[in-house]
This record gives structure tokens, C-alpha cells and sequence, in this order.
């Protein structure tokens, strides 16, 4: 089997090993795993050495003491594991495929070559799905990709495998992005991020081993019960800003941040969530151009095809929060042009119907979020520090009075046009003009100007 992953390490090196020229290499990396193994050198001898495996290298010394004197790149190299049995002894092992070459280590016993796949399998790519691995059922496909729920042979614990299509990766975007999924998910580590555990390669397809989410996805929570309530949508927006700053400080661009992409781990709160779908992600070095993420969701910068930041993940998230206080999307249309259109304006309209009962700070949150000019709009740290977060209690003043007295004067609107016999429109008339300037008065508090 020729590996998919062979064009990431282009070096075509004449060696499996390099000379470790500085003597701190080791300290300078984060060892996933050590201990000894048997190396099948090339001369047909079997020596036994020391070795430190890292998330880039395998290091090699003479002895647990002694600095590393070789090291081999060890990312995304194929990891077949083997058991040869003879007359007097079973022997284990597992086989490192390098430029079309392969290296044999030999371990003491299957217990210390389990510990050793299990550590491997986090920087390499394995074989064999199925020895692992039982399908149980389609969760889910897309263009290129299949999901499956899986079951662990060794521990029963249910996974979700994306199963990649090779022939379908055509194309750098598709190849770089899977390329990109794997190599992020396998460095981060949040709560509220899926967890990548392994990735297998056969001949036709890729692997890729998630946690399984039973809760569904957050677009089809709105859709079954409506409007989330603004105490657990501050909850939830809290940890959600909490992984975009997690993410900002890595310089980690997700680009695809949409209520499909959230699944819930809980059945009642939607602060237990897992961000999924990490295909758009990069780590930015500068300024990006590339045309990535959902109409409705992307921010203005990348559909006028502005070089960017990773503030577009601070849009998309106030676009989700508009989304679940009020259960409608911000930019409408005729058209998926029309839409894509309001989208790239930034336009935000809040609908007295849908908006009423919304408290003044979470409105301003969600105009600081999708402020059109990213060089205005805050981090996830700096909205963090907004009143709507900070204050113990959300809006109590504007709930107990401010709309208390709208309610009040709402009544007193009804009996009038009852008493002096107006029409049920001439009284739904009055009745937005009121809310909408309640709706109004608040929003000019910020300096801003919404469209109703």
C-alpha cells in the first residue's frame, strides 16, 4: 500500500535515522512515551536501545541515562504492528513504512507492545481498522466521507470513524485540509473540543477516530424546541468564547463555526457541547485570503475577499448567539444570493417579535461580535469582560422594570383603542411602534443603529 501521507514528509531521506547534532533536542520536545526496543538494524543484527518517542521523533541512546545520538521523523508514518511466531517463541513487534522502506523494532512482550501502538498511535498512522475496530451502523455521509458508530474490540467504548474516501481527496483543498484536521485536533486538548484518538490508512480509505456524541447537534436542538433561554445561552456563549480564546492563543483559525458543527453532550444544557469539524482549520502565520465557511455564518472580510484574522470565528459565534435567543437566521433572502449578499453587508437585523424580551447586554454582545469592521471587533477574551458576562444577574434591572413598564403601557394601548372601538390593526399598529422604540432606545445606549 502506497501511503496518502508520503507527500507531508517529502525529505527523501537515505536514512531511516538522522544525527542528533544538538544535545538538547530531547529536552526541547514533549516525550509521549520511552522504553527499550529491539532494532532490526539493516546488517541483519538485532540491537537493543533506548528510545523516547515525541510527537515529531523517535530518539534513540545507548542506555535511560545517556543524550539521544539519533532521531527519526516519526509524523504521520505508517505503524504496522506484527506477531511472529516460531518453535520456541512468539515474538512482537510493529514495522515504521519509510520512503518505501521498513523498519522492525522488537518488544519484550505483547503488554509493552500494546503500550507502545497506543502511544505511537497518536503521531502515526495505523493499519487494520478492523482488527480494532467493529462498524455498527452509518451515523452519517457527506461529499467525501462516511460516519460511522464504532465499537472498541478491547473496551466496548462506542467511537464515531470518519471513513475518507481516497479516491475522492482530488485537489490540495480537500488533501490539505484533512491534512489540517488531524495535525490541530491531534494538538489540542479542551473539553469542548472533539478528541482525536487514532487514524487508520487501508487502500481505498482514511480513518479517523472521534469521540461519539449521542446529543445531536445544536440546529436540531432550536429546530425540536425553539429559542434557548438568554441564562443558558450566557452559559453556553461563556464556554464558547472560552475555546475560541483557547484557540486565538494558538493562532488556530476554525473557520466553519455553525450550529451544525456543535454537538451536545448533555440532553438539558447546551453548555455541554463538543466543536466538531475542524476540515477549514489552519494555524495562521499571517493574514489568510482563502474562501472558507457557510454563507450565513462568515464574516463580511472573507466574502469580499479581504485578507483576514481569526476574528471571523468571533462572527460566526455572534451569528449563533442571535440564532439561539431568538430561533431565526440574521440574513434573509429571496435567494441564496440575496442572503449571501445581506451576509457580506453584515446587516443585522433584530426583530421587536423575536427580540422583546431579549436583555440590552446580550444585544450588545451580539453587535460587538458581528461588528462588520474586524479591526473593531473584540477577541473572545475582551467579550469576556463585557456586562453581560460580569454581571451576577442577567439584566434583572431591564427585565423588572424596563419591560414591566412596556408591558404597562402595552395595556393601557389595548383598552384605549377597545374603548374608542379601533381596529385590531390599528391596535397591532401602535402596539410594534411602541416596542420598537423601547427597542430603539436602548440600542442608541451603544451607539449603534439597528434596522427593524
Amino acid at each position: 500500500m502506497r501511503s496518502i501521507f508520503e507527500k507531508i514528509n517529502t525529505q527523501h531521506e537515505n536514512s531511516f535515522w538522522k544525527k542528533s547534532e544538538n544535545s538538547n533536542d530531547l529536552e526541547l520536545e514533549k516525550i509521549i512515551y520511552q522504553g527499550k526496543l529491539t532494532e532490526l538494524k539493516s546488517s541483519g543484527k538485532l540491537k537493543e536501545k533506548f528510545f523516547s518517542l515525541s510527537s515529531k521523533y523517535l530518539f534513540s541512546a545507548k542506555s535511560e541515562n545517556s543524550k539521544p545520538d539519533k532521531q527519526a521523523t516519526i509524523r504521520f508514518r505508517t505503524i504496522d504492528p506484527f506477531v511472529e511466531e516460531t518453535k520456541n517463541s512468539i515474538n512482537y513487534g510493529f514495522q515504521i513504512l519509510w520512503n518505501h522502506h521498513t523498519k522492525y523494532f522488537y518488544t519484550n512482550s505483547s503488554h509493552e507492545l500494546d503500550n507502545w501502538l497506543d502511544s505511537l498511535a497518536a503521531v502515526g498512522i495505523m493499519t487494520k481498522v478492523e482488527d480494532d475496530y467493529e462498524i455498527l451502523k452509518i451515523l452519517g455521509s457527506g461529499s467525501y466521507a462516511t460516519v460511522y458508530l464504532s465499537r472498541d474490540l478491547c473496551t466496548n467504548k462506542e467511537f464515531a470513524i470518519k471513513a475518507i474516501d481516497k479516491s475522492l481527496i482530488k485537489g490540495k483543498n480537500i488533501y490539505f485540509g484533512m491534512i489540517n484536521e488531524i495535525e490541530i485536533l491531534r494538538n489540542l486538548d479542551h473539553p469542548n473540543i472533539i478528541k482525536l484518538h487514532r487514524v487508520y490508512e487501508s487502500d481505498t480509505h482514511i480513518y479517523l477516530v472521534l469521540d461519539y456524541i449521542k446529543g445531536g447537534n445544536l440546529l436540531s436542538r432550536l429546530h425540536a424546541r425553539g429559542p434557548i433561554s438568554e441564562k443558558q445561552s450566557k452559559k453556553f456563549m461563556e464556554k464558547l468564547l472560552g475555546l475560541l480564546n483557547y484557540l486565538e492563543e494558538r493562532d488556530i483559525v476554525h473557520r466553519d463555526i455553525k450550529l451544525e458543527n456543535i454537538l451536545l453532550t448533555s440532553d438539558t444544557k447546551i453548555s455541554d457541547f463538543k466543536l466538531i469539524d475542524f476540515g477549514f482549520s489552519e494555524i495562521l502565520q499571517d493574514k489568510s485570503t482563502a474562501y472558507c465557511g457557510t454563507p450565513g455564518y462568515m464574516a463580511p472580510e472573507i466574502l469580499k475577499n479581504i485578507p483576514y484574522g481569526l476574528k471571523v470565528d468571533i462572527f460566526s459565534a455572534g451569528i449563533i448567539l442571535y440564532m439561539i435567543l431568538s430561533n431565526q437566521a440574521p440574513f434573509c433572502g429571496d435567494s441564496e444570493n440575496e442572503m449571501i449578499e445581506s451576509n457580506k453587508q453584515g446587516s443585522i437585523v433584530f426583530d421587536s417579535k423575536h427580540f422583546m424580551m431579549i436583555s440590552p447586554d446580550s444585544i450588545r454582545v451580539i453587535m460587538e461580535m458581528t461588528n462588520s469592521d474586524p479591526s473593531s471587533r473584540p477577541s473572545a477574551k475582551e467579550l469576556l469582560r463585557l456586562r453581560w458576562f460580569t454581571k451576577e444577574k442577567l439584566s434583572q434591572k431591564f427585565k423588572r422594570i424596563h419591560i414591566h413598564e412596556i408591558h404597562s403601557e402595552l395595556s393601557n394601548v389595548y383598552r384605549r383603542h377597545a374603548n374608542i372601538g379601533y381596529t385590531e390593526d390599528s391596535y397591532g399598529k401602535e402596539r410594534n411602534e411602541l416596542i420598537d422604540s423601547n427597542l430603539i432606545f436602548f440600542a442608541e445606549n451603544y451607539h449603534q443603529r439597528i434596522k427593524f
